[in-house]
């Protein structure tokens, strides 16, 4: 008995640790809530980040290609609201020099009244 109580302890918190764990609202969770990366062919729009670049403004749900010293990626900005300031290198692939620039995402032109 009193082995096998131990054991469910045991097991319970496990269980309990384990839930707690996953139900971490951490940084894999954030790069949902402000967009997705995109195929460069559907952009819309082209971004060329120099050294001396310091911020760039887009709307909700652009899609715009990034060109940072000969590499390329493109972002979706699907934001969960509709205005604020994002750090490029939240969803730039790694190994690519965002120089510190900063995204202001503006709110969609075709849903303002």
């Amino acid at each position: 008995m009193f082995y096998s109580t131990k054991r469910s302890v045991a097991f319970f918190s496990a269980l309990t640790l384990a839930q707690a764990v996953f139900a971490h609202d951490g940084p894999h969770d954030d790069i949902r809530k402000i967009g997705m990366s995109s195929p460069v062919s559907a952009a819309t729009r082209t971004v060329t980040i120099a050294p001396q670049t310091r911020y760039i403004n887009v709307n909700q749900g652009d899609i715009v290609k990034f060109e940072v010293e000969g590499k390329v990626f493109a972002w979706q900005f699907d934001t969960e609201r509709p205005q604020g300031w994002l750090d490029l290198a939240l969803f730039a692939p790694k190994g690519i020099n965002t120089y510190a620039v900063q995204v202001f995402v503006g709110q969609n032109p075709l849903y303002q009244n």
